[in-house]
């Protein structure tokens, strides 16, 4: 009798042991399975487009679209999910298409999370650009000059 208790408190000791371990697991986890639903919540509407995502789990992410993408001003509008991104994560959105015009300022003036915003080789003006300057006070916004010079 007396070895089937120890047994029984041995056993109860391990479960113990693995299940508070499991807890620990769990909350050092938790915010790594938040920030990756997160992520899909923001990148998921705007798969289609075939951006470059990159992130590396701790949330830093540059989100790239290069003249071979589908981001155009028809469909910009779908960025406006990149706004899901926490505001404790670090964004950089990189758009490389002529196929964005100053159509698109209207909404890219709204993405509130994106904390670096590069514009190479688009179709937006010096207004445009001025515009996005003034509307985006907290995101650090670099062009190439042609985009400012000519709009192209």
């Amino acid at each position: 009798m007396l070895n089937r208790r120890r047994i029984a408190y041995a056993f109860l000791a391990v479960f113990a042991l693995l299940a508070g371990g499991f807890g620990f697991l769990y909350v050092a986890l938790a915010p790594f399975a938040q920030r990756d639903a997160d992520a899909r919540a923001a990148f998921g509407p705007i798969a289609s487009l075939q951006p470059e995502i990159l992130d590396n789990a701790f949330g830093v992410y540059i989100v790239r679209f290069t003249p071979d993408s589908f981001l155009t001003d028809r469909n910009v509008s779908q960025l406006l999910s990149l706004n899901r991104i926490p505001n404790d994560s670090d964004l950089t959105l990189m758009i490389e298409t002529q196929s964005v015009t100053d159509e698109s300022v209207t909404v890219i003036r709204q993405l509130t999370s994106v904390d670096r915003l590069h514009l190479n080789r688009t179709s937006i003006s010096a207004d445009g650009i001025a515009l996005l300057v003034s509307s985006l006070p907290d995101c650090t916004l670099s062009f190439s000059a042609t985009d400012a010079a000519d709009g192209g």
